[in-house]
């Protein structure tokens, strides 16, 4: 069943839809079927401008978004916080070490910000390798590490690493919450994965208040065209980086204090307001940067000739 789920999420990605219905239109057309393989042709081609130059895939995304939005107020308590797998970049982690984070880094943020706004509750962490080689630590072993940095004890954690779908998350989450006794829990995923995710996790008996975040929109999109910058995925796979001043400086998983703008690191330490870690850092790019402006300075001066 795993195996068949990611074949079919990746044959029916509008892309890989455009190239098939283009290649076997081609293949159609150079036999004795012009009119079909021509027909399959235009349907390859209609899928692929709708992908590039609308807002089709924003647009069907933040329907998915809207569907659960977070409790206002929150909850006077949660018992436990369930957190959906996905945000990281297990496969870099393997070969390169530290901690990677990919786009669904909110996740995790938001656990963390829960966690700490809630020191009681639980931290059910649902997620194993997802990759089709199975031989890579998932996100509920990572997680150890990621909320140990910042001073979330490792018996807060319950730990799930053996789903790698959706439906496994939901189904091993049901035991291990009966097992613990627990109940009134958040459910933590990305904004449009939420009403899937909902749906599986009331399929299994489970009542959660659902907790979206990692928004890929902005709310507003309406359906037209787009051809201010052509691209091979929909809007909202691409965040503008961020430029010009502001920017913070972060400290990089290797260890090495560095400045830079638009990453994610950068917005992950910006959303946890880590003012000691940015403090710390804060010398050495205040040296680079006056070390650039002494160099931009000496360009503009002019160069005295000799007599």
């Amino acid at each position: 069943m795993f195996l068949v789920s990611k074949i079919f999420w990746l044959v029916a990605q509008p892309l890989s839809l455009a190239f098939l219905a283009l290649v076997v239109g081609v293949l159609l057309m150079l036999g004795r079927f012009r009119r079909s393989g021509g027909t399959l042709s235009a349907f390859g081609l209609a899928v692929l401008f709708v992908t590039l130059f609308t807002t089709a895939g924003s647009y069907f995304l933040q329907i998915l978004e809207d569907r659960f939005p977070r409790p206002t107020p929150e909850p006077t308590e949660l018992a436990c916080i369930i957190v959906l797998g996905g945000a990281f970049e297990n496969v870099v982690m393997a070969s390169r070490g530290g901690m990677e984070l990919n786009q669904a880094a909110e996740r995790f943020v938001e656990t963390l910000r829960l966690a700490q706004a809630y020191p009681q509750a639980r931290i059910l962490v649902s997620g194993g390798d997802g990759s089709l080689s199975g031989i890579y630590e998932g996100d509920a072993h990572a997680s150890e590490n990621f909320f140990g940095t910042f001073g979330i004890g490792s018996d807060r954690l319950i730990r799930e690493g053996e789903s790698r779908t959706t439906f496994e998350n939901a189904r091993y989450t049901r035991d291990l919450l009966a097992k613990n006794g627990l109940e009134r829990c958040a459910l933590v995923t990305s904004a449009y994965h939420m009403p899937r995710s909902i749906g599986l996790f009331r399929a299994n008996g489970m009542e959660v208040t659902p907790w979206p975040t990692d928004y890929r929109t902005s709310g507003k999109v309406r359906l037209g065209f787009d051809f201010t910058s052509p691209r091979s995925t929909p809007n909202w796979r691409r965040r503008p980086p961020r430029s010009g001043p502001g920017s913070l400086p972060i400290i990089s998983s290797a260890g090495r204090r560095r400045c830079c703008r638009g990453s994610l690191p950068h917005v992950f330490f910006n959303r946890l307001r880590l003012e000691e870690t940015c403090s710390q850092a804060e010398q050495p790019c205040r040296s680079s940067n006056s070390s650039t402006m002494r160099a931009s300075q000496s360009l503009r001066r002019p160069h005295s000739r000799g007599i």
